[in-house]
């Protein structure tokens, strides 16, 4: 436990703190049990939970590594959190929580919270933790001995391929024949054929005779 300022009144704060949920004035110690992230780069915001984080009762907070102490600067602060901002000159480490208690006789308390602090050109994502869900169940609901059990087992669902749309009938155009034409359209010419005469071949001498 770190003294601030260290005087023998000091001392006595002090061991009335290490005593489980009480401070010297009798009132429920500051205390820290949670926090928003286990990461954080300089100049993140960060949320810290626990019980007597008023501004009554807490002055002041650090990270420290047990050589260098940075004072974060404190954004919002209520009884049952405080948000603070990672300083910008915060080297990267692993760094423990520190507050400093009001009062006439300040206290420096660690508390059991640690956050890593990473360089800002770290581009790594940190792994989602995995959320465990608790499932309550009554009496009534548990199985009687010597009963069967019936487990619903769900499958997976399977992706439902998008169905490709079906392609136009063929219209069939059937030709007819009008031999008459449509009212105010003029009928088209139709295609005349020339044909192409030979000249009389002339008639022999001889063949004139025969003839008459």
């Amino acid at each position: 436990m770190r003294l601030f300022p260290l005087a023998p009144l000091a001392l006595i704060a002090s061991s009335l703190a290490g005593v489980p949920g009480l401070a010297s004035d009798g009132n429920h110690a500051p205390e820290m049990n949670a926090i928003s992230a286990r990461t954080a780069k300089p100049g993140d915001t960060l949320i810290i939970s626990g019980v007597s984080l008023g501004e009554n009762r807490i002055d002041e907070v650090y990270l420290t590594d047990h050589k260098f102490d940075m004072k974060m600067k404190v954004l919002e602060q209520k009884d049952s959190y405080i948000k603070v901002r990672v300083p910008p000159f915060a080297k990267p480490g692993r760094m423990q929580i520190l507050c400093l208690t009001k009062g006439d006789t300040p206290t420096l308390l660690e508390q059991p919270l640690y956050v890593l602090i990473k360089d800002p050109s770290d581009t790594t994502v940190e792994a989602a933790e995995p959320t465990v869900e608790t499932i309550e169940m009554k009496p009534e609901d548990l199985p009687q001995p010597g009963a069967p059990i019936n487990i619903p087992i769900q499958a997976a669902s399977q992706p439902q391929l998008p169905v490709p749309a079906a392609a136009p009938a063929p219209v069939a155009l059937e030709a007819k024949a009008d031999a008459k034409s449509e009212p105010g359209k003029k009928a088209e010419p139709a295609a005349q054929v020339s044909q192409v005469k030979k000249p009389a071949e002339p008639v022999k001498p001889h063949e004139q005779d025969k003839h008459r």
